[in-house]
């Protein structure tokens, strides 16, 4: 067997674990980055914040969008 093309294998196969235990390791934290931006662009475009509320906690009047 050739050492360099080994080697080079080896290399391949190392930087392709790295590059997974990476990802599994910061997914969550760069998730919840992605999710705060959607979250602040969403809230930038619509002015108003629904809060999901139990029907018998619900206060107010309803409004009729046309």
């Amino acid at each position: 067997m050739n050492w360099r093309r080994g080697l080079f294998r080896l290399w391949i196969v190392g930087s392709v674990l790295f590059v997974t235990a990476v990802a599994f390791v910061g997914y969550s934290e760069i998730k919840k980055e992605f999710d705060e931006t959607a979250l602040q662009h969403y809230l930038e475009a619509n002015t108003e914040l629904l809060v999901p509320v139990l029907c018998g906690e619900a206060r107010g009047v309803a409004k009729s969008i046309r």
